[in-house]
């Protein structure tokens, strides 16, 4: 069983995601496990919209929300999945827009919310190549990467927790046994108390390589568009 993650770069453009499309079915013909980042420049768009709410500033917070689905909506479209993903991201979006929205009412964001801001870009990316993949023919499905990957609850720094990792990784080991093929947020962890926990810079390959060495991966890829 082989770990695969792919980069912002890597998913962030029509060309780019049939090419990790071509990459999975190549290399995971027998299932497996990818770990994607969040498109390109996504991140950076996050964190401009927190910036905006904690100062107060809910309507360019919200136009930040509404310029990041813009881009994610055109590229469903490009690839013709508008429908299949649009319920898919509803819950995500609908809640992104609400954390903006206290944010901006409180005039502050708490490293908690920060995470829960952020996580939002790698999990409209995991869904994006998870539907890709399957209308490819491939047997993908979208499994959020907090079921396994636990951790402190340092928000914007969080350590993994080896020990709970381990202990939550046999039912998808189990899955990926049989052939299965999962597609997952990195950068992520699962807090004590069920949040979203960022891992800090380089978070997707740090999460790519615990879940391969939890999963008993026999390798784990780091694709890269250089």
């Amino acid at each position: 069983m082989k770990v695969l993650k792919f980069g912002g770069t890597s998913v962030g453009s029509l060309e780019a995601l049939r090419r990790a499309a071509a990459i999975v079915r190549q290399e995971l013909p027998a299932g497996g496990l990818v770990v994607v980042s969040a498109l390109s420049g996504t991140t950076d768009l996050l964190l401009e919209a927190i910036r905006l709410a904690a100062g107060g500033d809910g309507e360019g917070a919200l136009a930040c929300h509404a310029a990041l689905i813009r881009r994610h909506e055109g590229l469903a479209r490009e690839l013709g999945l508008e429908a299949e993903l649009r319920d898919a991201w509803r819950p995500l979006l609908e809640g992104l827009g609400r954390s903006l929205e206290g944010m901006a009412m409180l005039g502050e964001a708490s490293p908690r919310a920060r995470d829960g801001v952020l996580a939002a870009g790698e999990g409209l990316a995991a869904r994006l190549l998870a539907v890709l993949l399957a209308r490819e023919g491939l047997p993908a499905q979208f499994r959020d990467v907090r079921e396994v990957l636990k951790s402190d609850a340092r928000h914007g720094r969080a350590r993994p927790d080896l020990a709970r990792t381990h202990a939550a990784a046999g039912a998808w080991r189990a899955h990926l046994a049989e052939g299965r093929l999962f597609v997952t947020q990195g950068f992520l962890g699962e807090a004590p108390d069920g949040a979203p926990a960022t891992l800090g810079r380089g978070g997707s390959d740090t999460s790519a390589a615990l879940l391969g060495e939890a999963l008993g991966a026999s390798d784990v890829q780091i694709w890269t568009d250089v």
